[in-house]
């Protein structure tokens, strides 16, 4: 069962972020930020980790992980 997440990157004053890179370890799409810093990501399987600029964000049962989520650039929750 696929699972739909929307993926806020944000700087440290909780601005969004443009053209930050997201991606799943289980799927080859890679997604950039909006100018908002929104990326729609959509999740396969029941457990995935998600990258945010190449470092991890989360990894885990997709099941608990929020929509939305907001991460740093580096990939940290906010």
């Amino acid at each position: 069962m696929s699972k739909v997440v929307k993926v806020y990157v944000v700087d440290d004053a909780g601005n969004g972020v443009s053209m930050q890179t997201v991606s799943t370890y289980n799927t080859d799409t890679v997604h950039k930020t909006d100018e908002n810093g929104l990326a729609t990501v959509i999740f396969e399987g029941s457990e995935d980790t998600l990258y945010v600029n190449g470092f991890k964000a989360f990894s885990g049962y997709v099941s608990k992980l929020d929509s939305p989520s907001s991460f740093t650039r580096v990939g940290k929750a906010f």
